[in-house]
């Protein structure tokens, strides 16, 4: 289900794509195919949050846990693996995700915390680097 709206990033022309939700289970061969066209054929970098299960066994979370997903997990400002944040095999980076202040319901601000806190960082930064260098590719 996840590659609808992947695909209108494609066809919308985006070259990163944040994805701050997923799920637990085992791979899905038509996800794995999936997410290796987006990044091998539609050259399309998708980061996603690694998951909250630090506490819980650390178990993959998809689509992060996918070798063509980056995957991000969660740092606090003390620049430590919070303390929720999923830290397996799977991790590519980790950014800020502890008490992060964003938007919510109501036109109000709340703190919150989580991987799904900590993957806009990395794709604001791909993003910035990626329209520095226009060239290069999500490989």
């Amino acid at each position: 289900r996840s590659g609808q709206p992947l695909q209108e990033c494609v066809n919308a022309g985006s070259n990163v794509v944040n994805m701050s939700l997923g799920r637990k289970g085992d791979p899905l061969q038509s996800e794995i195919n999936a997410y290796r066209k987006f990044l091998h054929d539609d050259n399309i970098l998708v980061v996603s949050a690694a998951g909250n299960s630090g506490v819980n066994g650390n178990a993959p979370f998809y689509p992060a846990a996918y070798d063509d997903v980056i995957s991000v997990a969660s740092v606090s400002v003390n620049r430590e693996r919070s303390y929720f944040s999923t830290h397996n095999s799977q991790v590519n980076l980790a950014a800020p995700g502890d008490r992060i202040r964003s938007t919510w319901t109501y036109d109000r601000y709340s703190s919150q915390s989580g991987t799904s806190m900590a993957t806009p960082h990395v794709s604001g930064v791909a993003a910035l680097v990626w329209s520095h260098l226009p060239s290069k590719n999500a490989i």
